[in-house]
């Protein structure tokens, strides 16, 4: 479940990422970048973390493990979409430019 949030996220990165390109922003993708990291930190971890059980203690370790791999695989997810986007534009650009 919680690959599939972060492949959909990520799909949906590079969407908005297109988009923002053709509407020419200048500082969207940024923007964008910093929602989806708030995202990964504070809104997704509420949607996977175990509800706490009432009768019994609870053990803490699958939660620290949740928070881990969302904080550290889905932001680092998101932090390589953004470089490697940001590097495959630039690239396109300096061949344009030899190009023409």
């Amino acid at each position: 479940m919680l690959q599939n949030l972060i492949i959909i996220v990520s799909i949906c990165q590079i969407c908005v990422y297109l988009i923002l390109d053709k509407m020419n922003l200048k500082y969207g993708k940024v923007i964008i970048f910093l929602l989806i990291l708030v995202g990964y930190f504070f809104v997704f971890p509420k949607f996977f973390l175990p509800l706490p059980d009432p009768d019994g203690i609870g053990c803490g370790m699958p939660v620290v493990a949740i928070l881990f791999s969302i904080w550290v695989i889905g932001a680092g997810t998101t932090t390589l979409v953004h470089i490697i986007y940001y590097l495959l534009k630039k690239a396109i650009v300096v061949v344009k430019l030899f190009n023409s």
